[in-house]
């Protein structure tokens, strides 16, 4: 990481690099942010991904059914009282 400048969040987390052994710590901890911060950016990508996929289906059934078809899929997915 010497001559090879981090922003300056990876910088606070990497903490100094000044000899082998920071430098090598240093390296660690980095990595280990990246591993945390690319899960969470992952979790994201998913939660999105079903996110659209849902928007998608509820886009196809409401343009692509019959009124029928429509009326039952609504009172399917409203919040009605429990029985």
């Amino acid at each position: 990481m010497k001559n090879n400048p981090l922003v300056a969040t990876l910088q606070e987390a990497a903490g100094d690099c000044l000899d082998d052994k920071g430098c090598q710590d240093a390296a660690k901890k980095v990595v280990k942010l990246m591993t945390v911060v690319n899960t969470e950016l992952e979790k994201k990508r998913l939660k999105d991904q079903e996110e659209l996929k849902g928007n998608k289906l509820k886009f196809n059934l409401f343009f692509n059914i019959s009124p029928l078809q429509l009326i039952i899929y609504i009172s399917s997915s409203t919040n009605g009282p429990k029985e």
